[in-house]
């Protein structure tokens, strides 16, 4: 069986498979396909399959982890402030070869021997994050899945 045909089974949309709506979705099926409650125990045996394929390839999907932090909640809305990766300089300090040495760093205070300056991100001040804020729906946070700018990521609330 495989992935699609599991979600299938469980009747989730692919949009919507998650951990959480998988075993939602298994524990409906299971009353309804269940031996003891009248149903067929090949079609019980198939919802097993259903989550067990789609619990294994959802765990093996990683989303990539957003921090949040939950400023204020109105009306259903939660507004958080979101942290996420500098999209300059993706979190990585650039270095450029210190031009009062020629990148030699003898004796070097500019430098202090090594060489190399960091060069300052104009974008995160060299934090490697940039902070901004978003609301989202409350159901969201609550399934701890939540899309920015059309990327899923795993929500951190911190």
């Amino acid at each position: 069986m495989n992935y699609q045909e599991a979600l299938q089974i469980l009747q989730i949309p692919e949009s919507r498979a998650t951990e959480q709506e998988v075993q939602s979705a298994f524990r409906a099926a299971v009353k309804r396909h269940h031996p003891d409650t009248g149903g067929r125990s090949r079609d019980f045996q198939q919802v097993i399959d259903a989550r067990n394929t789609a619990l294994s390839v959802l765990s093996n999907v990683r989303l990539p982890r957003i921090e949040l932090t939950l400023v204020q909640t109105v009306d259903g809305m939660s507004r958080c402030r979101l942290r996420k990766t500098c999209p300059s300089c993706h979190g990585i300090a650039k270095t450029a070869t210190c031009q009062a040495c020629n990148g030699y760093g003898v004796r070097c205070r500019s430098c202090r021997g090594r060489g190399e300056k960091i060069v300052p991100c104009t974008t995160c001040r060299n934090f490697g994050y940039v902070l901004s804020e978003i609301t989202l729906p409350e159901r969201d946070l609550e399934k701890r899945v939540v899309k920015v700018d059309g990327v899923s990521y795993q929500a951190v609330l911190v």
